[in-house]
């Protein structure tokens, strides 16, 4: 079960069990019962055989277009191996929201 504000997400192995859970719920609180979810929060699900495949490619697509950095290149480590003070002083800085940024990373 994952609920964010008014957003529930809820799975299971046992049909039966899962939807005794919704019925509780249900009793105490308004809810609308829909298809399987395909995106929450940012994260999308994907049902392939018996397989649940869990992403966030459009979420980070999204995010990189809202900050302009679709050009960026990407890189495996965040900082330069053999980087000095000089190499920042001399390197291309991010002039961007870096707190709201950090922030939209971890909604």
């Amino acid at each position: 079960m994952a609920l964010y504000d008014d957003d529930l997400l809820l799975g299971g192995s046992d049909v039966q069990e899962t939807n005794v859970i919704v019925d509780m719920l249900s009793k105490e609180f308004k809810m609308s019962k829909s298809e399987k979810a395909s995106e929450f929060l940012g994260i999308r699900i994907e049902f392939i055989s018996d397989n649940l495949f869990l992403h966030q490619e459009s979420y980070i697509l999204r995010l990189l277009k809202k900050y302009k950095m679709l050009d960026c290149n990407p890189s495996s480590i965040p900082i330069e191996t053999k980087a000095t003070a000089a190499t920042f002083e001399k390197g291309n800085h991010f002039n961007g929201p870096y707190r709201e940024l950090v922030g939209f990373y971890f909604i």
